[in-house]
């Protein structure tokens, strides 16, 4: 380029500045780092590293693949596009990039370059960057890495593809051939952009780095802001209040309750309402196991019987104590993951599954004894600790033969009434107020049913109701079972996504109920019921989740992205 010619560039420049890099889509809300360099310069392999290292604090994105998804979106792909010869709309594209800055919920890294790489390579496009880094190299270095990432695609990943390309189409082949090395390997090609780009991000205030030392600087800025953030964000309950409002309502069926020391600080219900009776699976277990140790302190049994003592004819029944099956360590064979979770025997699960009731038909305790001694057991009692849903069933069995009641009526006795709790009841009762799950679409799925004695996952519950149990099974305890109670699987340390901050819990998760598809087609088993309890000990703070359909976004979602993770990562540092 001659001077004049640069002069009239960087006038272009200054008015595709003005036209989008000045545009806002509104107050963006977390950390943004943009790294970006020369074609071949290794931003995506940068980008890669970062993810690995900060998975927990960081989402990071390639514009390559941020550009392509808003063409899918705005024209219906590329080639449409082409086809078509549509005309790009910039102002557009802005708006998309402000947009998907805006939604994001932890700090974002950008790896590539923000402009349009096929025509008008001066437009230039915000990224909302706090933080802006350019991989530094010279011109050599990215000929010899662009053209040997060209060459190894062609001549070793591409090579049979390539050779067959040139016996059906010799001059085609080649011509495609030559036209991608003379775009990808031409070497004042490079030398020349390499110069534009390293003067105009210089004008925009990049920070010039080799790609080691922009790692490092990353780093630094990532540990930096995230551990500010979470204990800023972990001072004090209304800070958790916050974040639990953030909650994504469009399309959710579910409810949040979040308490302490009996006082509601938050209650949402979305297609819900505080009447409604959820069906909480395995958030059942905690309950079950302070009926066994309420018989316990009854006299009527002993932690330490085992099976035998009971009739219960299995494998290692005379090694299988009432903790055995309490902490998960008894090794029996789960006939409940079996059937529900991977349709064996698919002949029995057929049986029982009822389509056009959406539901399943209940299993008597002699079917899970027969299919228990038809397999091995898992391990031997007391070898390791492997969650078990058929244990707990036992248990609840167990429930009824010393109890001399139905294990539902002991525990509405014993537990439900004293508590309070009068909206809880059970899969085998008739109910009001009970929520259906539901798969895509919005059509009811199917409801597994468990027998009377199933306290593995059989109780149905407000959410105010299992607030209750958690505010008060302690006080139905005497001093020796509740310590028993208290040394129980379902008692953990919670450790924050940054490690910095521990505390104790009672915990749970539940999940359950299936898909038509699930049910007549197999695949993977996904629960359209799920319920998340935690009662943070120190703090007497409770968070109940529930959630009862499969299309919801951003709920009941454990990933590092989620407002729920935030959510308990900032209970944990309270």
């Amino acid at each position: 380029m001659t001077d004049n010619s640069e002069e009239i560039y960087y006038q272009k420049y200054i008015k595709y500045k003005t036209k989008y890099l000045d545009m806002k889509g509104g107050k963006k809300k977390n950390l943004v780092i943009h790294i970006c360099g020369p074609s071949g310069s290794g931003k995506t392999t940068l980008g890669n590293k970062l993810k690995d290292t900060f998975s927990q604090q960081i989402v990071v994105k390639d514009i390559d693949d941020l550009r392509a998804e808003f063409v899918l979106k705005f024209y219906g792909g590329y080639d449409k596009f082409w086809k078509n010869k549509y005309k790009w709309n910039g102002e557009e594209y802005q708006k998309y990039i402000d947009k998907f800055v805006n939604k994001q919920t932890k700090s974002l890294v950008f790896v590539g370059l923000n402009h349009m790489p096929w025509w008008n390579k001066n437009l230039y496009y915000d990224v909302h960057a706090d933080y802006k880094f350019y991989i530094e190299l010279d011109s050599d270095t990215i000929f010899k890495q662009k053209c040997s990432r060209i060459f190894d695609d062609f001549f070793v990943k591409e090579r049979d593809i390539v050779l067959n390309d040139i016996m059906k189409d010799e001059k085609g082949a080649i011509k495609r051939i030559n036209d991608t090395l003379k775009g990808e390997c031409g070497y004042n090609e490079i030398k020349n952009m390499n110069k534009i780009w390293n003067r105009d991000y210089k004008t925009q205030g990049y920070n010039f780095m080799s790609r080691e030392n922009i790692f490092k600087e990353v780093s630094k800025i990532i540990k930096t802001k995230y551990v500010s953030l979470t204990k800023q964000l972990g001072g004090n309950i209304d800070d958790v209040i916050e974040i639990a409002k953030k909650f994504n309502e469009n399309g959710v069926h579910g409810g949040i309750l979040i308490t302490q020391n009996n006082k509601t600080l938050y209650e949402k219900y979305f297609n819900n309402t505080k009447e409604s009776q959820f069906r909480i699976f395995s958030c059942t277990k905690p309950i079950a196991g302070l009926a066994i140790l309420l018989l316990i302190d009854q006299g009527l049994l002993s932690i330490t019987d085992t099976l035998d003592k009971f009739k219960i004819k299995i494998p290692n029944a005379n090694k299988i104590t009432i903790l055995h099956l309490l902490d998960q360590q008894s090794g029996i064979f789960d006939v409940v993951n079996s059937i529900y979770f991977e349709r064996k025997p698919l002949e029995l699960f057929n049986k029982i599954y009822k389509p056009n009731e959406n539901r399943t038909e209940v299993l008597e305790f002699e079917q899970y004894i027969e299919i228990i001694n038809k397999n091995k057991p898992q391990n031997e009692p007391g070898e390791k600790r492997i969650y078990n849903n058929t244990a707990y069933d036992i248990l609840g069995y167990i429930v009824y033969l010393v109890s001399g009641m139905k294990t539902t009526k002991y525990i509405k006795k014993n537990i439900f009434k004293p508590l309070g709790m009068n909206d809880s009841t059970f899969h085998t009762h008739k109910l009001y107020h009970e929520v259906f799950p539901y798969e895509p679409g919005d059509k009811i799925g199917v409801r597994e049913q468990y027998n009377f004695f199933g306290l593995n996952a059989n109780i149905i519950a407000t959410l105010r109701d299992y607030d209750k149990f958690l505010n008060g099974y302690d006080s139905l305890l005497s001093h020796i079972t509740r310590e028993i109670y208290e040394k129980l699987y379902y008692f953990q340390k919670f450790q924050s996504s940054d490690k910095l901050n521990t505390t104790n819990v009672l915990t749970h998760i539940g999940g359950g109920d299936f898909s038509h598809e699930y049910a007549e087609n197999g695949g993977k088993y996904n629960s359209l019921c799920k319920t998340f309890m935690a009662k943070f000990l120190k703090e007497n703070v409770n968070l109940i989740v529930h959630q009862n359909n499969k299309e919801s976004v951003d709920f009941l979602n454990f990933n590092e992205e989620s407002n729920f993770r935030l959510l308990v990562d900032n209970l944990i540092k309270l």
